[in-house]
């Protein structure tokens, strides 16, 4: 209900239900409802009955802060937000020389329910493209023009930045026997988890973790065409050591800051 009295409240975004999940209206409505994404997702286990134990749904990320994904490819281009990487819509138009996405496209998704906030797009995108943010395939069959090379955060604004992760997180990591790199989008689901501050010194740190497995997909998709098992295994042991390289360059900040203190 909360959602849907969100969206009236922005009607003339003509924001479109099609190919929308209600699962994730729900988990949105409840989330503005409670503020925290966690509480959401209790609210939901709690109505639907399902316990903690022995499932547990933990978000990688608790924060109301605007995150965007973005992919920087070898050739040089960037590509910004899930849909731009792994299924693009079919109205999508292509940049060129890795031009960022505009602030406009970058908004919080829960607010920018749509790009024609601003009156002069209206007439400016291609018949048929009324509200497109919901418009995507997913068996897309258009490879990406090159590899992805690193995957990063953003803000709004289109800068690097460097989350923390839920410490409920960090927690599981130093406790568990097993550790399970699952199915699913390697770039797009994956590997933002793995490159978050802190988790790749919990994984390598952690003394109760014994076992790790990769449950490979299917079928490769467009994030990762052409690749083999060991590229999956590459591309997750890079993001793990991206996300140490954050923290010993935060560490060798801080050492420096301390000791200009000492000077002072």
């Amino acid at each position: 209900t909360l959602f849907d009295f969100e969206i009236l409240k922005r009607a003339h975004k003509r924001f479109n239900f099609c190919n929308g999940s209600v699962g994730n209206f729900f988990l949105t409505g409840a989330r503005l409802f409670t503020g925290s994404l966690e509480a959401a997702i209790f609210l939901f286990a709690s109505m639907t009955g399902i316990t903690s134990v022995p499932t547990s749904v933990v978000p990688v990320i608790n924060t109301n802060q605007t995150a965007t994904i973005a992919a920087s490819l070898s050739n040089g281009e960037t590509l910004v937000g899930q849909c731009e990487i792994s299924h693009p819509s079919p109205f999508q138009q292509k940049r060129k020389n890795g031009a960022c996405t505009p602030r406009k496209k970058r908004m919080n998704p829960i607010d920018a329910f749509s790009y024609f906030e601003d009156p002069i797009n209206i007439t400016s995108e291609p018949k048929g493209m009324d509200n497109a943010n919901l418009f995507f395939s997913k068996h897309i069959e258009e490879k990406l023009t090159s590899p992805i090379d690193r995957i990063y955060y953003i803000n709004e604004y289109g800068q690097e930045i460097y989350p923390v992760p839920n410490p409920k997180v960090v927690s599981q990591l130093s406790s568990k026997k097993t550790l399970v790199y699952s199915i699913g989008s390697l770039y797009t689901s994956l590997i933002p988890c793995l490159v978050l501050r802190g988790v790749g010194n919990a994984i390598v740190q952690s003394q109760s973790l014994r076992h790790k497995i990769l449950l490979l997909n299917g079928t490769n998709d467009r994030e990762t065409s052409d690749y083999t098992a060991i590229d999956f295994i590459d591309a997750i042991a890079s993001a793990l050591n991206e996300s140490q390289r954050i923290d010993a360059r935060r560490a060798f900040y801080q050492s420096c800051d301390d000791e200009e203190e000492e000077y002072d």
